[in-house]
């Protein structure tokens, strides 16, 4: 794997958050989330390691379902794969 510049790490960390973003707000509205914030961590030190937390806070009578951040989760590790598997 070639060594990550700075603008391969802020486009391999905006696809991550893009993604999340994007499932989370398809599947619960906008106005039911009271805070979302979403860590990415990239560290290159012995080859790409990614680290993603969510932290996601409903308005009180809000239903969401709690596995919602591991679906989002995986689905970045999964778009990541792809996007590792596309780069020269």
């Amino acid at each position: 794997m070639k060594k990550l510049t700075k603008e391969d790490s802020d486009k391999i960390a905006n696809l991550l958050s893009t993604t999340i973003e994007e499932f989370i707000f398809s599947r619960i509205p906008k106005k039911e989330i009271r805070d979302l914030d979403i860590t990415i961590i990239l560290d290159y030190e012995k080859g790409l390691d990614v680290n993603i937390s969510i932290e996601l806070i409903p308005y009180e009578f809000s239903k969401i379902e709690p596995r919602i951040a591991d679906e989002a989760i995986k689905l970045a590790y999964k778009k990541l794969d792809q996007h590792l598997d596309r780069s020269p």
